[in-house]
């Protein structure tokens, strides 16, 4: 049940993650950019309005959150609701690292995904 729980939360994690970024894309009209390392993808970043940004911001954290939970009630190990927060910040950090972005969101790079874990977890330690 274990790996179970891991590749479920994983998977939940990652498609609203994408999910979200993909409608934050329609709703503000950004395509990516063609070479998502460089200049180019470094002016897209810089040329999204803020709304978009945060709900970049909010894919991470919601999809930590629902990783989290998911992996935790089909372990039903709390703590291992930990792994797909963790992969959805080390993706978010490597994001950050290779396309500039600004100092708010390299910050909530690291944070949302923890915050959005340690909600996540919550209902599964308060059963165990």
């Amino acid at each position: 049940m274990i790996v179970l729980g891991v590749a479920i939360g994983i998977l939940v994690a990652f498609v609203i993650v994408a999910a979200i970024e993909f409608w934050g894309s329609l709703l503000f009209m950004q395509a990516a950019p063609v070479d998502p390392v460089g200049q180019v993808a470094a002016r897209w970043v810089a040329s999204m309005p803020l709304p978009a940004k945060l709900l970049v911001v909010a894919g991470w954290l919601l999809g930590a959150l629902a990783g989290a939970a998911a992996a935790g009630r089909v372990a039903r190990r709390s703590t291992i609701g930990w792994i797909p927060a963790a992969l959805v910040a080390a993706v978010a950090i490597a994001n950050v690292v290779l396309i500039p972005h600004p100092l708010w969101m390299t910050v909530a790079a690291v944070l949302a995904p923890i915050v959005g874990g340690w909600f996540g977890v919550r209902p599964a330690r308060s059963r165990t």
